[in-house]
């Protein structure tokens, strides 16, 4: 009898568990959809990056055709959506650090057959961190006001010249991430470097959103 009403009292709170997801669930896709609403009049402003010449061509027509819409080169505080493959390139690095929708090429497709543009939610890049999503829902919450603050808490930051990616592309990512970038080395809490940390602390924090330790970045 006890287990009885034991796996009653389970059944219960399993139904009642699944019915508080399933209300959050609403909630949050009801939050995403109406801040989607309140952007969307506003024009949408499409880099892309990691895709064929052939598909680049295609989102450009498409973009011609469906109109609310324009395309730019590479990505700016006006960019609202990067279309990506996922591999990291620094227009992706950029859209992560500015709050962009990281979306796949579906989406542009799917708009197309829809003749309009999309709630670009379900064509999401999930593989990213949790903290490059909070990234992008300030971005929609703020839009230009946004400030990313990655790397604000760093001190001065020294790159030296000699780098894989050029240096003045890692300056411009660590600026644009709220870092101050110092070209004297003495002044420099953290040198990036052959002298100092591996040019990946400043990717695989962008990437994940959130400042990785730099005892695991030291050069050996």
């Amino acid at each position: 009898m006890l287990s009885m009403i034991a796996k009653d009292r389970q059944d219960k709170g399993n139904l009642s568990t699944e019915n508080r997801n399933s209300i959050d669930d609403f909630v949050a896709h009801r939050m995403i959809s109406t801040q989607w609403n309140k952007y969307k009049s506003q024009n949408i402003v499409i880099v892309t990056t990691g895709l064929s010449i052939g598909d680049k061509s295609l989102v450009k027509s498409i973009v011609k055709s469906l109109g609310m819409a324009k395309m730019e080169l590479n990505v700016s505080r006006h960019t609202t959506h990067v279309v990506s493959t996922g591999v990291r390139t620094v227009n992706l690095l950029r859209g992560i650090i500015r709050g962009c929708w990281l979306i796949t090429l579906e989406w542009v497709l799917k708009s197309l057959e829809s003749n309009v543009w999309l709630n670009p939610e379900e064509f999401e890049m999930k593989h990213f961190s949790k903290a490059v999503m909070e990234n992008r829902e300030d971005r929609q919450l703020f839009g230009l006001s946004y400030i990313p603050e990655l790397f604000t808490a760093c001190g001065f930051i020294y790159v030296e010249h000699k780098t894989t990616m050029p240096c003045d592309t890692l300056k411009e990512l660590i600026k644009t991430a709220g870092g101050h970038i110092t070209e004297n080395p003495k002044l420099a809490r953290i040198t990036v470097g052959a002298n100092g940390l591996k040019e990946t602390w400043v990717i695989d924090s962008i990437t994940t959103g959130e400042l990785q330790s730099t005892k695991l970045y030291q050069k050996k």
